[in-house]
């Protein structure tokens, strides 16, 4: 009950007050809807550019078996010279060509001789169908170009070094040093996907509360939507109290 000692708000200043609570329950909305937005798109950027980046080389290269590579020779072809785009912007620089040969052993037992070694698929991708150069580095600096495949060799390509590398049981002839795990693309796909979700969740719960609130004040014969003026809550000198409906 109300103390009748306690001055009353005029109607001026109950409509001054509720206008403000109306504004600070739009722009709360607003601000829901619009992480609900950001996340979901975030997430689904990021989704599609490391689909690109790892989904589709692991795809490529999941059927490769783990070994481990011993290294016969390394050959610089002096007289072979890569040409290649360094950049978007249209720069071009080039880099020497270097073939690692290694031997390895397949999980069926094969003794495999003289198979082209690659840093990584898309240095296969690249050259693997006719240059056959095992590294690729293509920076602005031809000069750092040289000095990064003459560290590849001296890491890899002496002879009886051994390391792990992958290989194709459908083609032998090659192997690759690097390659997309499945851990890897489980993590680079699970907090984007995530994201998403959240995203979704956020807009779903906002949708829902939207509509159930409009459907029941135009039920109630009310005028248009007021996200303060729900059918289960009656504003009452600043407070808000449960009443039944």
């Amino acid at each position: 009950m109300t103390d009748s000692s306690t001055p009353q708000p005029d109607a001026e200043q109950l409509q001054q007050r509720q206008q403000r609570h109306h504004a600070r329950e739009k722009l709360r909305h607003k601000v829901i809807l619009g992480l609900g937005i950001v996340l979901g798109v975030i997430g689904a950027s990021l989704m599609v550019l490391l689909g690109v980046l790892y989904v589709g080389p692991y795809v490529r290269t999941k059927s490769m078996r783990r070994t481990t590579c011993t290294a016969t020779s390394a050959t610089h072809y002096d007289d072979t010279i890569v040409r290649c785009s360094c950049a978007s912007d249209g720069c071009r620089s080039s880099y020497p060509c270097l073939k690692v040969l290694v031997n390895f052993t397949t999980t069926d037992g094969e003794q495999v001789s003289n198979a082209t070694l690659y840093n990584s698929l898309d240095t296969y991708e690249l050259q693997g169908a006719t240059l056959h150069c095992s590294y690729h580095k293509c920076s602005r600096k031809p000069l750092s170009n040289v000095e990064a495949i003459n560290a590849f060799a001296e890491t890899h390509g002496n002879a009886s070094t051994t390391y792990h590398c992958y290989y194709d049981p459908a083609d032998l002839s090659y192997s690759l040093l690097t390659v997309v795990g499945r851990t890897k693309v489980v993590h680079c796909m699970l907090w984007p996907a995530l994201s998403v979700l959240t995203g979704l969740v956020i807009l779903l719960v906002y949708v829902l509360d939207v509509n159930v609130c409009r459907s029941r004040r135009q039920t109630a014969g009310g005028g248009p939507y007021n996200s303060l003026d729900r059918p289960w809550l009656k504003r009452h000198e600043g407070h808000y109290e449960r009443v039944k409906v």
